[in-house]
Parts: structure tokens; C-alpha cells; sequence
């Protein structure tokens, strides 16, 4: 090879003479001898060209110029230089057809034609490439509504929070409230019974009706601070629950009753 992969004249003369002496035993004398009249062989000028044309990068010319030559003397392997200087043009199309040309042709080597097969296997491969490559960016995309997917361009309002629901503590609070007013009314009664205990005894009454007027009043006394007690712890049960759920959702409160020596109290616990 003398330029890349094309065959050079120097190259392809030893070819040609190789060839020509095992096949017919005679070597065409024209094609490397300047004419009778001394003017350079238009073989020889062709190939020439074709090579310089080729080292300088203008592939266009270099293929008509090895098509020259061809034109004069059909040798096989000047069909594969211009199957190469194609492919060197990158014109893909026009390089296969002169590949499968060549391959075509009687009188090609094995390692030529293996050369030639390789480089129109990757052609043929390469122009399957572009083809699905063109084919799939004409093929038109599905649009969201096509596809089941809805897509509003108005940006989404924020989902509105919740409103806490405050029944529980308008229900500790009342409770609290109306127990503390019922104990305070019990108070009424047991000072009123405690009064009714202080005149018998200023009046010197029978110790029966002292015994049931003092165990009316410690009653209505006993169930009086119970009430006030329980009502109270409700109250402020309900007013602590409010606090705590004023910015959101505290963490789960608990009310245990706890026994105390004068009554009943209530403990809160919790995490806010």
C-alpha cells in the first residue's frame, strides 16, 4: 500500500505483472512505457494523479482520476481505491456501491476482497445506525394528554392546613366550669347546714337533730370540695389543651386523678 489503504502505481504494477504472467503469461507493455510518440502513458498520468490528489485530501478528485485509469486499463483494484477514496470522502452510499463493485469483479485477491467485505460490513452497519437515528427523531413524542398524564401550566396552590378541631377543650372547660358552679352551690348548702348546726346548739336542740344537722353539713362540705377539686383540674385541663394546640397538633396529653388527703387532684402530663 502506498497511501493508506488504496493501492499505489508501484504497488499496483507488481500486482498487474504478477497476475498477468500466472494467467496469461504476458505482461501488457503499455501500462507502465511511455507511447510510441513519447507522451507520457495516460495510465500512468491517471494513477499519478489519482495519488496526489488523494495525499492532498481531495477525495472527489482523486476517485474520477483512478476512474480515468480504470476507464483505460479495468484492473479490480482501482476499483477498490475508489471505493476507499469514498469512504475517505465519507460518502457512504456512493463507497458501497464501488465495494460491492469490486467484489463483483474476476481476478480480485483474498486479502483485498476480505478488506473490501470488512469495510462494507461497517458501512452497511453505520447507514442502519443513521437510518434508526433518523427514523426516531421523526417520529413525533407522545404528548402528556396521550400518554393518560395531566399537566395543569397553573402552578398548584399549597394544600390548605387542616383546621384543629377544638371540641375537646370547649368540653374540659364547660365540664370544668358547670362542676365548679355545683360545687360551689354545695358550699352554699353546707355553710347554710353549718348555721342551722350553730343555732340548734345555741338552742340547746335535741343531740339527734345536732348529730343528723352536723353530718348533713360535713356531707354537703365533703362532696362540695370534691366538685370544686375535679371541676377546677377540668378547667384548666381544657384551657392547657387550648395552649397547646394554638400552632399545631401538641403530642398526646394524659389526665390521671391522683387521691389527695383533702379531696381528688388531677395530673397532666405531656410534651409540647
Amino acid at each position: 500500500m502506498a497511501t493508506g489503504d488504496i493501492l499505489g502505481r508501484s504497488t499496483l504494477y507488481a500486482y498487474l505483472v504478477v497476475v498477468l504472467c500466472i494467467t496469461t503469461g504476458w505482461v501488457n507493455s503499455t501500462l507502465a512505457q511511455p507511447t510510441d510518440n513519447g507522451q507520457p502513458n495516460p495510465f500512468d498520468t491517471a494513477v499519478d494523479m489519482a495519488l496526489e490528489q488523494y495525499q492532498q485530501g481531495e477525495y472527489l478528485a482523486a476517485a474520477q482520476y483512478f476512474q480515468d485509469a480504470y476507464l483505460i486499463s479495468p484492473q479490480p483494484e482501482l476499483v477498490y481505491n475508489i471505493a476507499r477514496t469514498y469512504e475517505k470522502a465519507l460518502l457512504s452510499e456512493r463507497s458501497i456501491q464501488e465495494y460491492e463493485r469490486f467484489l463483483s469483479l474476476q481476478g480480485t485477491t483474498a486479502k483485498l476482497r476480505a478488506k473490501a467485505l470488512d469495510a462494507l460490513a461497517a458501512l452497511k452497519e453505520e447507514r442502519k445506525s443513521m437510518l434508526r437515528e433518523a427514523q426516531r427523531a421523526s417520529t413525533p413524542q407522545p404528548t402528556p394528554t396521550e400518554t393518560g398524564i395531566s399537566v395543569s401550566k397553573t402552578p398548584t396552590s399549597p394544600i390548605p392546613r387542616p383546621s384543629v378541631n377544638r371540641l375537646p377543650e370547649i368540653l374540659f372547660i364547660g365540664a370544668g366550669l358547670g362542676v365548679v358552679g355545683t360545687g360551689a352551690v354545695l358550699g352554699v348548702m353546707a355553710l347554710n347546714s353549718a348555721s342551722d348546726l350553730q343555732n340548734a346548739r345555741d338552742n340547746q336542740a335535741p343531740l339527734n337533730e345536732q348529730k343528723a344537722l352536723s353530718d348533713n353539713a360535713s356531707s354537703q362540705a365533703l362532696v362540695s370540695d370534691v366538685l370544686v377539686a375535679v371541676g377546677a383540674a377540668s378547667t384548666i385541663t381544657g384551657l392547657v389543651l387550648l395552649w397547646a394546640r394554638k400552632g399545631e397538633e401538641p403530642e398526646k396529653l394524659s389526665l390521671t386523678p391522683v387521691p389527695r388527703p383533702d379531696g381528688v387532684g388531677v395530673r397532666l402530663l405531656g410534651r409540647f
